[in-house]
This record gives C-alpha cells, structure tokens and sequence, in this order.
C-alpha cells in the first residue's frame, strides 16, 4: 500500500467503519466492506489520479452497501419462495384438517 493510502486508510477507516455500520447494522460487513472500498481505491489510484479520495471512498463503500442490501433481499426473497414451495409440498396439520 503506498503512503498516501495508508494515511487514507489510518485516517478514514473508522468513520467509513461507522458510516457503513448505520447502512449495513453489521460490524463484519461494514468492516469487510471498508475493506473492499480501499482495495477499489487502489486499484483506480493505481491507473488514474483521485482527486478526492476521501469522497471516492465514501461512494464506493455506499455503493457496495447498497449492493449488499440488495442481494440480501434477493436471498431472503429466494427463501422465502422455497419455504413457501416446501410448505406447499407438506401441509401443516393444521392444512390437513382444515380439508
């Protein structure tokens, strides 16, 4: 990591940690997702100069929050779909009687 993004990193981490943590309501992810926001940042810094890195970071760690939140929706829409699937295929005893 160069020295310009390891004082990113010291310096931003924790309020992006924070940030993420309100959007998320995990530790994990938000600090996995920090995570990935720094890696992103230095890849693009490595091909293209950042103007505002601060600002990049918090759009890119938005971003992947948001992203997050809607494949867990999407898995939790896929479960739901199986279990009602699963319920159908095997009334309750309740079903049964109720014919």
């Amino acid at each position: 990591m160069n020295p310009d993004l390891s004082n990113l990193y010291l310096n931003y981490r924790t309020e992006l940690v924070n940030h993420l943590l309100r959007i998320v309501k995990c530790p994990d992810t938000a600090q996995d997702l920090v995570q990935e926001s720094y890696i992103i940042l230095a890849k693009t810094a490595a091909d293209t100069a950042v103007a505002h890195p601060r600002g990049f970071l918090y759009r890119i760690a938005g971003n992947l929050a948001l992203d997050h939140l809607r494949h867990n929706k999407v898995v939790e829409r896929h479960v739901e779909a199986e279990q009602r699937e699963e319920e159908a295929k095997h009334p309750s005893i309740e079903q049964e009687i109720d014919k």
